[in-house]
Formats: structure tokens, C-alpha cells, sequence
């Protein structure tokens, strides 16, 4: 029971210090477009959002362990693809209120085809009730457009 509290604190407390949670006046005037994609299971399989001028594909190289880092992978194509600067991820569960980390995804070398890719070490939080119906949220920005989409990651069974 104490560890579960302290990993508690300890991600209330890094969410709280977290930077990327700060909004700019900037941020504050992006246009929104968001796409609920939580009929795709992040656990599972590659998932694919469509919006109007660009493609998110976000994938789990490896299967996810609580409180252990692994990488998330997003990739991007179309029109808009060159022009996102900024792909933070975290998780949030329906009706729950517990904070978690942002983390913001590094740029990765990519091809002049107008394809772009991000990666990040994320680490998965346990959730005190038990619950594991976790969604995963990746917000992309432009400077004038915030892209977030939101995938299932169900980890039922995971240790």
C-alpha cells in the first residue's frame, strides 16, 4: 500500500512541476481539432487517426509495463506534417481525476517525403482502483492548430 501512495505523490507531484502543462497566451489561441480514436487499442496494434491535412499514426514498439519507460512512437504525413513543432503524450482515464506526467516527444531524422516522426520514453501509471482502461492522448501543434487524438490502451492482464 505504501508503494502504491508514493508512486501516487510522485506523479501528482511530476505532473504538477511539469512545464508542459503551462499554457501559453500563444497556445491559448490555436484552433482545436480533436479525433476520439478509441475504438483502436494502442496495446494491440499501430493506430491511425485521419484529420483533414494530416495523418497520425502512433505505435507501441514494445508492450507496455507499468512504471517501467518505453517508447511511443508517432509519425505524421500531409500537408500539415511539416509544419507541427511540438508532440507531448500522456494518459487519462474516463472519470477519473488522477494527474499524470506530459511528456513532450523528440523529433526524430525523417525523409523529405513530408513524413515526420517523434519518439519518447512514457511510463504508464498505476491506477490505485485497479482500473486499467487507459487512454492515451497525443497533442500536436502548429502554430496555429492543436491536433489531439486519443486511443484506447487497454492493459488488462499487463503486470
Amino acid at each position: 500500500m505504501g508503494l502504491v501512495l508514493s508512486v501516487t505523490v510522485a506523479s501528482y507531484v511530476a505532473w504538477r512541476s511539469h512545464t508542459d502543462k503551462i499554457t501559453t497566451s500563444a497556445q491559448q489561441h490555436l484552433a482545436i481539432q480533436y479525433k476520439d480514436n478509441s475504438d483502436c487499442d494502442l496495446a494491440r496494434q499501430t493506430c491511425i487517426a485521419q484529420f483533414a491535412d494530416v495523418q497520425v499514426q502512433v505505435e507501441l514498439p514494445q508492450q507496455p509495463v507499468y512504471l517501467k519507460p518505453f517508447v511511443l512512437k508517432v509519425r505524421t504525413r500531409g500537408n500539415s506534417s511539416v509544419a507541427i513543432t511540438t508532440v507531448r503524450a500522456h494518459f487519462v482515464m474516463q472519470d477519473m481525476q488522477m494527474p499524470t506526467p506530459v511528456t513532450t516527444l523528440q523529433a526524430m531524422p525523417s525523409a523529405d517525403d513530408g513524413e515526420r516522426s517523434w519518439q519518447g520514453n512514457v511510463i504508464l501509471p498505476v491506477c490505485i482502483s485497479g482500473r486499467h482502461d487507459w487512454r492515451v492522448v497525443i497533442e500536436l501543434e502548429t502554430a496555429t492548430t492543436r491536433y489531439r487524438v486519443q486511443q484506447r490502451l487497454s492493459m488488462a492482464g499487463v503486470r
